[in-house]
């Protein structure tokens, strides 16, 4: 053959490798048209074969994989006749790290390659948790797991764990040394158990590694870390107390001048306002579809939001206690009964005055929404309030959605309605605010007790919400979210139809 026959056939070889139908269903299969010649062949860990076919106008050509023993063919030379001449590739069951290779294809004395590439085979090991989340002092470890997922498995394979116990809370508590799983799927969970009697309160934080067993691991749970609680304590970040309900439409009200709305809050611990100040601020949205996000937030004032500093008055534990107008009553104007003077730890008329410290003017006599717009109450630790300070509890009614002008950009910088760690939102480091979307536009902190519908913020004249959940002061987490109820009053409604068997409760009880 001349030279430039050799060179034409070693040209049309290079752009006719393509591949065919293989044995497994998702094989590919490309054109052979030359500006679609592929360059490279892609396997998974588990190991499969794909085809590919060989033109080669009269000359014989040969395959090969030097120094890849895990790629084999089914055949490894051809006599060039010109026609495609088809070759299954096999890639073995890989079970390290991710790996390539090179298929050498050779026509008389000219090369062309192609990449081989296969998938990292060994185990991944997911994220780890504990569960139960938290340990108690004094008590025997039992039914206690740290668990993780795992990937990428033949079953039968074994892993040896080792979990090393550190932190102040590590006292009694059993590292774990050798322990052999046994993967019988090829993927699933792990279950490691925990042992031993907890004797001191603390962070715990437990380190798994792989110290051993047949196979590979590619990735190991991050440490772990959890808490042994004192369950006679409560929790040192517990609430000192929780929105429990209110009444936002009483009998009468409105056409009365207003003054007879009120809060209820539930006790967690016995509290003397006069050494230890807090403050209530209600959040009142309506018109503001189309307006400027809150700037300030909860310390907007206006007739946005209104504020009631407590600094005086004492609460028991468990005992549930009211934050309002100055009138006392029930269920509004012509209401029989009162709330009993002792239960009051602020009162203040605010259907004509300002809000303490300034915020909030409230000129129609409507503290608390009652239809419309997303609405809401926060209290604060102290009564020292700017628009970043965190609330110790929050209770929206209603799920914002994007026209609501609850949160934005202002100056900017996220402004908005600052929001905690409760029954329905979560707080990180950048989502701090109701209506929040993060960087990827995902939509946050929405959910609340209302829900969707519009009916979940109308209510009717009479009607008292009472929020029903359980907040455990041990581990200062909701046991059971708050969900909403409506209370029905009349003018002859007593504290009992307020405080009902049903209210929001804590654990354990007092």
């Amino acid at each position: 053959m001349k030279k430039e026959g050799l060179k034409s056939a070693v040209a049309l070889l290079a752009l006719c490798i393509t591949f065919l139908t293989a044995c497994h269903k998702d094989a590919e299969t490309y054109d052979p048209f030359p500006q679609q010649t592929p360059n490279e062949l892609n396997f998974s860990w588990e190991g499969e074969e794909k085809g590919f076919a060989i033109t080669a106008k009269g000359e014989a050509w040969t395959i090969s994989a030097p120094d890849m023993p895990w790629i084999t063919f089914d055949v490894t030379s051809g006599e060039g006749k010109d026609k495609r001449e088809s070759v299954l590739a096999s890639v073995a069951l890989n079970r390290g790290p991710a790996r390539e290779g090179k298929i050498l294809i050779q026509v008389g004395g000219q090369r062309s390659e192609l990449t081989v590439r296969q998938e990292d085979g060994r185990v991944s090991l997911g994220e780890a948790s504990l569960e139960p989340g938290s340990l108690a002092l004094g008590e025997s470890i039992q039914n206690t797991y740290l668990k993780f997922p795992y990937q990428k498995a033949i079953p039968g394979e074994e892993l040896i764990f080792s979990v090393a116990v550190t932190g102040d809370g590590a006292a009694g508590i059993d590292p774990v040394t050798g322990s052999a799983v046994v993967l019988d799927a090829q993927s699933g969970e792990i279950s490691i158990p925990l042992s031993g009697t907890p004797t001191s309160v603390g962070e715990v934080i437990l380190t798994i590694s792989v110290t051993g067993g047949n196979v590979e691991v590619s990735t190991i749970p991050a440490p772990v870390s959890a808490e042994v609680l004192d369950l006679n304590q409560p929790h040192p970040d517990a609430a000192a107390f929780v929105i429990s309900g209110w009444l936002a439409n009483p009998t009468g009200a409105n056409e009365s001048g207003g003054n007879y709305e009120y809060m209820q809050f539930l006790a967690l611990r016995d509290i003397n306002f006069a050494n230890e100040n807090f403050a209530v601020i209600t959040c009142n949205n309506a018109g503001q579809t189309d307006g400027v996000p809150p700037a300030e937030g909860w310390m907007t004032g206006g007739a946005r939001t209104y504020k009631f500093n407590i600094t005086s008055g004492t609460v028991q534990k468990g005992e549930y206690f009211y934050v309002g107008g100055t009138s006392g009553k029930i269920n509004g104007p012509t209401s029989v009964n009162s709330i009993p003077a002792n239960k009051w730890v602020k009162q203040h008329q605010y259907n004509v005055q300002p809000g303490d410290d300034g915020i909030g003017v409230i000129s129609n006599g409507n503290l608390l929404a009652h239809t419309g717009l997303t609405y809401g109450v926060a209290v604060f630790r102290g009564t020292a309030v700017d628009h970043d300070t965190e609330p110790m509890d929050v209770v929206f009614l209603r799920n914002p959605i994007p026209s609501y002008t609850l949160f934005g950009l202002v100056n900017g910088e996220d402004r908005g309605f600052r929001v905690t760690n409760t029954d329905y939102y979560t707080v990180t480091d950048v989502i701090k605010y109701i209506n929040q979307y993060d960087a990827t536009n995902t939509y946050y902190n929405v959910a609340s007790v209302g829900g969707t519908p519009a009916s979940a913020t109308q209510f009717a004249i009479n009607q008292f919400l009472e929020l029903r959940g359980v907040y455990n002061v041990v581990t200062a987490t909701w046991t059971t979210p708050r969900s909403k109820n409506i209370a029905t009053l009349n003018t002859n409604s007593t504290l009992a139809d307020i405080e009902t068997e049903t209210s929001t409760k804590m654990f354990p009880a007092p």
